[in-house]
């Protein structure tokens, strides 16, 4: 009976510090890519549903990378910032992209001290490049009102928003309990 018990409260805790999945748009064709300026960067909206995205978690975000340019050896850099007032990054992270082009990159976060995420409030993760190739990135496009495999937010390119699509990334973080928001 004890064992049981046991059993049942360490079941329950491995589900509370699972990760949810908070963002996730697929690549699914390579007519659907285009360049931004390394700088300006490409982003998503996008509305929480986690309220912890730290590496510390092991949350992290993934942002598939196309042609890696004349430098590979370029960091691609993701902060995420309050939207739409957030003047600071609340979080980022550093990462070269695998030897390879067309790949996933994963970028654990580090997360402002004191700071913690909101459900239900928006947030942008914004991808830059360091160097001066441009960053290829890749999105599903349509329209949100009829078939928008994520309808809780919007890409953004250069900062010029492109609300009928949605950027190649995800997002990984831990609910607390009470699990993911619809």
């Amino acid at each position: 009976m004890i064992a049981r018990v046991v059993l049942v409260q360490l079941a329950a805790v491995a589900l509370a510090c699972a990760l949810v999945t908070a963002y996730h748009v697929e690549s699914k064709t390579a007519a659907m890519s285009g360049k931004a300026r390394p700088d300006l960067g490409v982003s998503e909206v996008i509305t929480c549903n986690f309220d912890e995205l730290d590496s510390a978690s092991g949350a992290y975000v993934e942002f598939f990378v196309g042609n890696l340019g004349a430098n590979p050896a370029n960091q691609f850099k993701v902060d995420v910032y309050e939207y739409p007032d957030g003047v600071l990054p609340i979080a980022s992270h550093s990462g070269k992209a695998a030897q390879r082009e067309h790949t996933w990159l994963k970028l654990p976060l580090t997360v402002a001290s004191g700071y913690s995420f909101t459900k239900g409030k928006q947030y942008e993760f914004r991808f830059t490049r360091s160097g001066s190739d441009s960053i290829q990135f890749y999105y599903q496009g349509g329209n949100p009102a009829l078939y928008d495999p994520y309808h809780w937010g919007w890409m953004r390119v250069g900062g010029t928003e492109e609300v009928c699509m949605d950027l190649c990334a995800w997002a990984h973080g831990h609910p607390k309990v009470g699990g993911q928001a619809p």
